[in-house]
């Protein structure tokens, strides 16, 4: 099994086009980040609905 994509490949996928000298800097300066965020995108939140503050907002002052 292929291990998750390298900044290059997801910039790359996401249609950016950065000079190859400065990926590694924002690999450097943004890895903690960016393993939170691989971190967050693995949970399996299962059928959890999106949170809407109106909604509520409503449900909860009951009217």
């Amino acid at each position: 099994m292929p291990g998750p994509p390298s900044l290059r490949e997801r910039l790359a996928a996401a249609g950016l086009d950065l000079p190859a000298d400065l990926v590694p800097v924002i690999e450097q300066r943004l890895a903690p980040v960016l393993a939170s965020l691989d971190a967050l995108a693995a949970l399996d939140l299962g059928d959890t609905e999106p949170f809407s503050p109106a909604r509520r907002l409503v449900d909860d002052i009951g009217a």
